[in-house]
């Protein structure tokens, strides 16, 4: 089973906050796509411990879109195995997910795109998670439906170049970005001394 941590869940919380509640949208919901530069970097734990942050704390309906078709991370862990939407079953409140579908080479982007216009109302906010941008670089098909994207990262794999260079190809297509989630944080400092500091 998938448990997070209380201090992941605050902190997970104290990110929805900022982002869903950033700015006047004219009605519509914030929408975020949260992906890493490589596949493994932890991305869909980041959407779930989002998920389950604002599930838990006040009334905010969240829609999660699963737009990673090959491996369906965040549908199987939330007890969901068929395209389409549906309430959580993990007994998240407000969360409700929806399955992307995706075309024959495997990309879900423009089901994606379509899934927005047809299920984002009535929600106060989507997390999208999507697959790594080394399998799917071009996000154009979903730049105008998105607030920004969240760039998971885990710790210490990449150079601060390689995240530079990736930002600032996203941002010259015109692609919104939101921030950068480091995931994975190596303590140097044994637990049991950081415990009595």
């Amino acid at each position: 089973m998938f448990e997070i941590k209380e201090a992941e869940l605050v902190a997970a919380r104290a990110i929805a906050l900022r982002l869903f509640d950033a700015g006047d949208r004219g009605g519509r919901p914030a929408v975020f796509y949260a992906c890493a530069l490589d596949d493994g970097e932890g991305t869909t734990s980041v959407v779930r411990a989002l998920a389950e942050a604002t599930a838990r704390h006040g009334e905010a309906k969240l829609l999660v879109v699963d737009a990673a078709p090959r491996t369906r991370d965040i549908s199987r862990q939330f007890g969901q195995s068929d395209v389409g939407t549906a309430p959580v079953a993990s007994g998240l409140r407000n969360v409700t997910l929806l399955a992307a579908e995706h075309d024959d080479q495997g990309r879900a982007l423009d089901g994606v795109a379509r899934a927005l216009a047809a299920h984002a109302a009535g929600h106060d906010a989507v997390v999208i998670d999507g697959v790594s941008l080394a399998d799917e670089p071009d996000l154009s098909p979903i730049k105008g439906a998105i607030d920004g994207v969240l760039i998971v990262l885990e710790s210490e794999r990449h150079r601060t170049e390689v995240v530079s260079a990736a930002i600032s190809e996203l941002r010259a297509a015109g692609v919104p970005v939101a921030g950068t989630i480091l995931n994975k944080k190596t303590k140097w400092i044994p637990e049991w001394i950081y415990s009595r500091l």
